[in-house]
């Protein structure tokens, strides 16, 4: 119990040192693992069962969603977390390489990744530890004390480059030497949501991921041929850098138009589209979603559906300003593709 106890220590003071990766410790499941491993040294056994059983439900539910490839569902969960961390690293991970970061940015990545790999290995102890801690008090009735290892998985979430990256750091024996891997991965993928979701609604003051799209793909569709190889042409355009144009689509109901918009995220998601579902009367909001999008490495379409105008309506207007401009230059990662029934 010697060697769990100091794997236990170990993990305890990594979770108080973690320096970039700040944010995982805002996790809720994170949370209560770290209350979790500090009440092991003290004498708090009604505590310790509480926040186990909070741990173990937290990491059921947790495997209920598309969620990964690993038998441990706390590794798989830490693993995610680290993934999709969205901080000075990750960030500048994504748009430079580590040749072009300075050291002690490095250094701190790096000392940030030898803690976690600590925390990670909570997956295999903490229960055995929660046990051990228990029997100590007699007025506890330990019964079938639940665990987490017997949950399985679900291995429809991961994509073939997250799944190769969580097998490394699996099986890493020193994570500080996977820098460069996980560098590879925010450059590839992105960073936070972004590289998260694809797709994201606009809700009037912030970006929200949606992680059940519509599954139609180009493929599935029948008609609007002409049309949908000039939308493809465009989009292409976009993504490899060059000049590209706002987009209308317009013809008559059921000819395909917002399924080719939506069709787009399955063909070029991995080659960084994303697409922002915008209604039409937030368009006036195009300023604070291009602050947001502009800094980032992904592609962006604003997708408007079903737009059309009466007399005097306000978001003509807006719409009008912003397809002519103002004294801000348009990012280059930002485009609008809007569908209507009306021509005009």
């Amino acid at each position: 119990m010697k060697i769990t106890e100091q794997k236990i220590n170990q993990a305890t003071m990594a979770l108080r040192r973690l320096c970039l990766f700040q944010d995982i410790a805002q996790d809720p499941v994170f949370d209560l693992a770290a209350q979790l491993a500090e009440l092991l040294y003290q004498d708090s056994p009604i505590d310790v069962l509480e926040i186990y059983h909070d741990l173990v439900g937290q990491l059921a539910t947790s495997e209920l969603e598309p969620a990964g490839t690993l038998t441990d569902p706390w590794q798989n969960h830490l693993l995610n977390l680290i993934l999709y961390a969205d901080n000075p690293f990750s960030r500048k991970a994504e748009l430079c390489s580590l040749e072009e970061m300075g050291q002690s940015l490095i250094k701190a990545a790096r000392n940030d990744l030898e803690a976690l790999q600590s925390i990670f290995n909570l997956g295999w102890i903490l229960p055995e530890a929660v046990r051990f801690y228990l029997k100590q008090y007699s007025n506890i009735t330990l019964g079938d004390l639940p665990t987490w290892e017997s949950f399985k998985g679900l291995d429809n979430g991961d994509s073939q480059s997250i799944s190769a990256i969580k097998k490394k750091f699996q099986s890493g024996q020193n994570w500080q030497n996977l820098l460069p891997h996980l560098a590879a991965f925010y450059a590839a993928n992105g960073t936070g949501d972004f590289a998260r979701y694809l797709g994201f609604r606009w809700t009037g003051n912030s970006l929200k991921g949606i992680p059940n799209l519509d599954p139609i793909q180009l493929q599935d569709l029948i008609g609007y041929n002409k049309e949908r190889e000039i939308i493809l042409e465009n989009t292409e355009k976009f993504l490899q850098g060059y000049p590209a144009n706002n987009v209308l689509l317009y013809g008559d109901r059921g000819t395909g138009k917002s399924s080719t918009v939506k069709a787009l995220l399955h063909a070029y998601g991995s080659q960084g589209l994303r697409i922002i579902e915008v209604p039409k009367h937030s368009l006036g909001d195009y300023n604070q979603i291009t602050q947001i999008v502009a800094p980032r490495s992904q592609f962006f379409i604003l997708f408007v559906d079903d737009l059309s105008f009466d007399e005097n309506e306000g978001e003509y207007k807006d719409l009008k300003s912003i397809l002519e401009g103002g004294l801000a230059a348009k990012p280059k990662n930002l485009l609008i593709y809007a569908t209507s029934n009306r021509r005009h």
